[in-house]
């Protein structure tokens, strides 16, 4: 009698086993369980985490590429102020012919021609090139040369040619013909500067 009261509660128990071993399972393993839709959240959270992180590093290299851009353009605006404050605006053809001149009769070497050539433009500035045949010792063509590297402006030699001369100037040393070109710069107004005086002329700029 007693194994027949015992039997349904451990029926009850088996039941109650099956039971907690299914909601386990459920849980654990099945695949709208709630352990199961927990680490789906979780994974899918890593993945935003993980493209915020990306689309941050695609941020980051954008704002250094916009500064390389900034002290690129900061480095173009100064070489700009440069070429301004150290090329004249104004086209001075025969000043600059009487300078070179001055300095060929300090030293005494002969001109027998100066005259200017081609002019090239570029974006700042404008090149006047100036042909010159001279005719002197070596050492004066080199103490030329010199105080040509010497002057204020900014001038490029080239186009050099030197070759001993048919007609010699003096006794006591090789006469030597020499061929060369010079070039000195202009600078030229850009479109900032032209829209700056354009302001200024109407009023100033806009605040």
């Amino acid at each position: 009698m007693e194994s027949l009261k015992r039997f349904p509660s451990f029926l009850v128990l088996i039941g109650w086993v099956l039971f907690l071993g299914y909601k386990y399972y459920s849980f654990a393993f099945s695949s709208d369980g709630q352990l199961q839709v927990e680490q789906k959240k979780v994974t899918e959270l890593k993945e935003e985490v993980s493209k915020m992180g990306a689309k941050t590093k695609e941020g980051a290299a954008f704002l250094k590429s916009v500064e390389a851009k900034k002290d690129s353009i900061r480095g173009q605006q100064k070489r700009l102020t440069d070429y301004q404050g150290a090329l004249p605006e104004i086209s001075d053809v025969p000043n600059m012919m009487k300078m070179l001149l001055t300095e060929a009769r300090k030293i005494e070497i002969r001109v027998d021609r100066i005259e200017p050539a081609r002019k090239n433009q570029k974006e700042y500035y404008l090149e006047q090139e100036f042909k010159l045949d001279l005719r002197g010792s070596y050492q004066q063509v080199i103490l030329f040369l010199y105080r040509i590297s010497q002057m204020q402006r900014i001038l490029r030699i080239g186009g050099f040619e030197m070759k001993p001369s048919t007609q010699s100037l003096s006794s006591r040393y090789t006469t030597l013909a020499v061929s060369l070109s010079i070039s000195a710069f202009q600078y030229s107004q850009s479109k900032e500067d032209r829209l700056s005086k354009d302001e200024s002329v109407i009023g100033g700029p806009k605040q």
